[in-house]
């Protein structure tokens, strides 16, 4: 797997360059924002402090925006793209982790920050964007 349709357009990348993809993935009667690239063989969802990989997904199409935000902030114009099990929405942010890269990931206001699956963890990022206009 890791297949990302024609088309599509990337909104991140790894430190060396290679693109991401932000996808979705239904995780425990949820469906979760993350992350997709070739050489994932998958989808890479941050979960409950580690990365799950998951075979089944959908890859984001469109570029959208970005607005800049911290510590839980989600901009008004922000539009859900995924919900926990409970029905609280989720919303696409993206974050550097390391220099020069740029990680999909997920947040609702409760988590405080950007929740970034990086390294088979789930790091909380206070500092992100949020994908708005897609």
């Amino acid at each position: 797997m890791g297949a990302i349709p024609d088309g599509a357009v990337a909104h991140g990348r790894e430190a060396d360059g290679e693109p991401l993809w932000v996808c979705r993935a239904r995780v425990f009667n949820g469906l979760h924002p993350g992350k997709v690239r070739p050489a994932f063989g998958g989808a890479q969802i941050a979960w409950n402090g580690g990365e799950l990989r998951v075979d089944e997904y959908e890859v984001l199409m469109e570029a959208g925006e970005w607005r800049e935000a911290r510590f839980g902030e989600i901009p008004v114009e922000a539009s859900a793209w995924g919900h926990e099990a409970t029905g609280e929405e989720l919303f696409v942010a993206r974050a550097t982790v390391v220099d020069g890269d740029l990680q999909p990931g997920k947040i609702r206001s409760a988590f405080g920050a950007a929740n970034i699956g990086y390294g088979n963890r789930e790091l909380k990022i206070y500092s992100y964007e949020v994908l708005v206009g897609s």
